[in-house]
């Protein structure tokens, strides 16, 4: 089972969202800055990695919100969402074809793969 660690980057009512190219498993969507867990990494691990390679900020995991096992049909994918506090700077978009800081209470404009649902209720709650 694939192994996936994401980020949910909160500033002033605004959530840090990357969107993917087209193509592939879930392309053309909006997705959370994060990636795929290599051998003997752990999730934490991966995200401040994967968010310095997916959008050049160092990001600290505060909490595990949620852990989702997602049935994609070619493969399951077990997911660990972290809230994270982020260093000084700006992200960049050095993997995604854009970044955005999207409004919170406007998370429902934006198609997300099914598998961030729990994600996305915590961040309409917090």
């Amino acid at each position: 089972m694939t192994q996936v660690a994401a980020g949910i980057l909160l500033r002033n009512g605004q959530v840090l969202l990357g969107l993917r190219a087209p193509g592939g498993n879930c392309g053309g969507l909006w997705e959370f800055p994060g990636g795929k867990l290599e051998p003997g990494e752990t999730p934490e691990q991966c995200l401040v990695r994967e968010c310095m390679e997916e959008v050049g900020l160092l990001v600290e995991p505060v909490k595990l919100i949620s852990r989702v096992v997602y049935p994609f049909p070619d493969q399951p994918i077990e997911l660990f969402f972290y809230q994270v506090r982020a260093g000084e700077g700006e992200p960049s978009p050095l993997v995604h074809q854009k970044l955005c800081w999207a409004p919170v209470e406007e998370l429902d404009r934006y198609a997300f793969s099914p598998a961030n649902r729990e994600a996305l209720a915590y961040i309409k709650n917090v």
